[in-house]
């Protein structure tokens, strides 16, 4: 219980905020054997939990450098280890890639999800596409109110209030209109919305639909029926971007 007893709380949980709470003039075993003491490690449990989180977050071969010579995203790793030291089962991260360039983002993104088998690890951050990249749920809370709970898909799902699925037409037999197009589409048993989107091509026409089944099947035959080229059918998946858009606005 967090509010009775926050110290034995607290040693179960790992932290690493935005900016690593990390020493620059300490070499890294140095400031790992420091965190460890604060933990009340013993001697030997100490040299363990250095060993064990140096393999895991590939700081073995560096364990002699001090921390101000490392790349930002090796103070990173550094920032996971001390957060790692005491084998918490809940691992609490605030934007573990910002500042990182792309290789960096991948090689952290990979940690996170390597660490997310053996414990819980809750990632905070504003970055959605990292998310959507590292996360197997996703919680969105708008002024201190929960409006999603669930994978990403289920959350986009429920941002758009149905199964999502885009298609494309090109003119076949027939030059059909878009407005004859949405018509048609909407009469479909179990669409509830369709949106015209902007095609790459003028003289194509690409919907995303919102519908409460998979109405993939309708739109094949609505093609061959209307005499049109069917381009493009699959399960849309709206960015998380736009999903977190649809339920904080306003």
């Amino acid at each position: 219980e967090v509010l009775t007893k926050p110290i034995p709380a607290r040693k179960k949980i790992g932290y690493l905020p935005e900016n690593a709470p990390i020493y620059p003039d300490m070499r890294i075993c140095d400031y790992l054997k420091f965190v460890a003491r604060i933990r009340g490690l013993g001697r030997a449990e100490q040299a363990r939990a250095i060993t064990r989180t140096a393999e895991q977050c590939g700081l073995t071969d560096r364990l002699l450098q001090t921390v101000g010579s490392l790349s930002k995203g090796y103070r990173q790793r550094v920032g996971l280890a001390q957060a790692l030291l005491h084998s918490p089962k809940i691992l609490i991260l605030d934007e573990p890639t910002t500042g990182l360039d792309p290789n960096q983002i991948v090689e952290i993104r990979n940690l996170i999800r390597e660490l997310g088998k053996t414990r819980t690890v809750v990632l905070s951050t504003h970055i959605l596409s990292e998310v959507r990249a590292t996360c197997d749920r996703v919680i969105i809370i708008h002024r201190g109110q929960l409006v999603a709970d669930g994978s990403t898909d289920d959350v986009a799902a429920i941002a758009a209030g149905g199964q999502l699925i885009q298609v494309e037409f090109a003119p076949g037999k027939v030059e059909a209109r878009r407005e004859d197009l949405q018509t048609a589409i909407s009469n479909i048993s179990g669409v509830q919305q369709v949106h015209v989107r902007v095609s790459s091509t003028p003289q194509h026409h690409l919907f995303e639909v919102v519908a409460d089944r998979d109405v993939r099947s309708d739109l094949f035959q609505l093609s061959a029926h209307q005499g049109v080229i069917l381009l493009e059918l699959a399960r849309g998946a709206s960015s998380l971007e736009e999903v977190f858009r649809r339920l904080t606005d306003g």
